[in-house]
């Protein structure tokens, strides 16, 4: 039998494989690599090991260029960036407001006092449990910056009735923080009761939301012991009896309202309640969505040819 050839049936030549897609930059052929993490790691960590990593092979390959096409680390920094920069301005507009009410320098530096003291216990408490500076933390933080100096104001405010009172500046420090101790720990606890739940939410929401939950359930636990041990504390040593021409802002009428109101129990409770079901009754009417628009400053064009 006569042997066949390849060659005689077909034709065979070494070439590339036909590229199921083209990849270009600036018109010219180019290699295009996408580089994804895995869930337990940190994009923005990642992205800026890769950008060592890449330096170093510009270094070590001069005859190649590097460019970097999308970079998700730089939407991520900005958006920490803008929360933490709406936390400052938070934190800021609360000091003003407090002493607006105040009106006395050294009480509202010693309730200032009680936010980045409560932030940083709080920091040390993300850390032990594993939390890390991200939107959803930094949100939470954000969050309750305002709700930081409530257990601060309470224990100060009634140390200061107490000096008005006659009382010493010591004495005053102790049965001032000893009067509101139960109710600010009770009222607390109950808001760190709501947020909790949310740690045990199973799925994506439960991902998203749980890290904030614990940050905002550490702040709020940090601003109590804040208020009921350093509080009264400095404000011992740097709280004296005030004038007689001194006072606070005080909000007139207030208290003839409050009375009004009390003498009408009943139709206020029934107000209450057609409020509570007519805002059920508009929950039909609000758009749900799984997550909200975000801004990316970024556009995607694709073309197929």
């Amino acid at each position: 039998k006569a042997p066949v050839y390849l060659k005689d049936v077909a034709t065979v030549s070494i070439r590339n494989k036909d590229p199921e897609n083209l990849a270009r930059y600036n018109g010219e052929r180019c290699l295009g690599i996408s580089i994804y993490k895995e869930n337990k790691y940190n994009t923005v960590n990642a992205v800026e090991n890769l950008l060592a990593k890449i330096d170093e092979f510009r270094k070590s390959l001069p005859g190649y260029d590097f460019h970097i096409i999308s970079n998700q680390g730089e939407f991520i920094g900005s958006s920490i960036n803008e929360v933490k920069d709406s936390a400052l301005m938070g934190i800021i507009l609360a000091v003003i407001i407090l002493y607006i009410f105040l009106r006395r320098v050294n009480m509202t530096l010693i309730v200032s006092l009680s936010i980045p003291i409560s932030i940083i216990a709080t920091f040390n408490l993300m850390y032990f449990n594993g939390l890390t500076i991200n939107i959803m933390t930094l949100g939470g933080l954000a969050l309750g910056a305002g709700m930081l100096i409530d257990n601060a104001i309470v224990v100060m405010e009634n140390i200061f009735r107490n000096l008005e009172n006659g009382l010493s500046p010591k004495e005053a420090a102790i049965k001032g923080a000893s009067e509101v101790s139960g109710a600010i720990t009770s009222s607390t606890l109950t808001t760190i009761v709501v947020f909790l739940p949310i740690v045990y939410i199973q799925g994506a929401a439960g991902e998203l939301f749980k890290e904030q939950a614990w940050t905002v359930s550490f702040s709020l636990l940090s601003s109590l012991f804040v208020a009921v041990l350093l509080i009264p504390m400095l404000a011992s040593q740097y709280v004296k009896a005030p004038a007689k021409n001194q006072a606070s802002l005080k909000i007139k009428g207030y208290g003839q309202f409050v009375g009004k109101l009390l003498k009408h129990r009943y139709a206020v409770v029934l107000t209450a309640l057609v409020v509570m079901i007519g805002s059920y009754l508009l929950l039909p009417l609000i758009d749900k969505e799984f997550m909200p628009k975000a801004d990316s400053r970024e556009s995607a064009l694709g073309i197929n040819s």
